[in-house]
């Protein structure tokens, strides 16, 4: 964990833009100490401000959408992780199911984006049914 100052030499600026970024929300330290992944989002800032040119506004943005990708990354890991303990006849039925849904959704309107599709859903009805 790095201090304030620390973390202000490390992005190379002083420390009065880590406190206006802090206050923006933009930068959550723990206790004022930084970790390396603040101290990554204090030079992707930096870079998006001084070498992109990026306003205030959209730089907001763009830290909210950073932070849905990691998000939407950290609860694909765990789906994925809960595939792999499954039976192996579970995983290619997963499997096959999701290779549908991407052709579904990538080959019709979007109707049924992010529901299963109704051959989907009859197959599964069908499967109750049979228990």
């Amino acid at each position: 964990m790095l201090s304030d100052r620390d973390t202000a030499d490390q992005v190379e600026f002083g420390g009065g833009k880590l406190q206006d970024w802090i206050e923006e929300g933009w930068l959550r330290p723990s206790a004022h100490q930084f970790s390396q992944a603040d101290l990554a989002r204090a030079r992707f800032i930096k870079d998006l401000r001084q070498e992109m040119g990026i306003n205030d506004d959209a730089v907001a943005v763009i830290l909210d959408l950073v932070d849905q990708v990691h998000g939407l990354r950290k609860l694909l890991d765990e789906v994925v992780s809960a595939v792999c303990v499954q039976p192996p006849t579970i995983q290619r039925r997963i499997a096959l199911d999701a290779r549908r849904m991407a052709l579904l959704t990538n080959t019709h309107s979007c109707k049924h984006a992010g529901r299963p599709s109704p051959d989907i859903l009859k197959r599964r009805r069908g499967a109750k049914e049979a228990h």
